[in-house]
């Protein structure tokens, strides 16, 4: 499961998992490219290759059960997150 599948799983911004890992120090950005931290690699993530994506992050379905993403889902919504969840353009707040 990609990064960006979690987020799909979770209904939140791709960009606002990539920032939580981030700050977990689970992932790094080095060079414009999201890479591993062994904190990451112990959690289960692994690098997959795409012929059509490239190399990104991929994440064991089993994952979502990580107490981590409690924490995650208790962290306040932005207006992105808030206009996607109620259907209504982050302009219009």
């Amino acid at each position: 499961m990609s990064t960006t599948a979690l987020a799909k799983h979770f209904d939140i911004p791709s960009q606002s998992l990539f920032n939580f890992l981030t700050e977990k120090s689970w992932i790094e950005k080095i060079d414009k490219n999201w890479r591993l931290t062994g904190k990451g690699e112990f959690e289960g993530g692994e690098y997959i290759q795409s012929q059509k994506f490239g190399e990104y992050i991929g994440w064991p379905k089993s994952i979502i059960e990580h107490a981590i993403f409690q924490e995650l889902l208790e962290i306040p919504l932005n207006v992105e997150a808030l206009g996607k969840r109620f259907d209504i353009g982050s302009h219009r707040f």
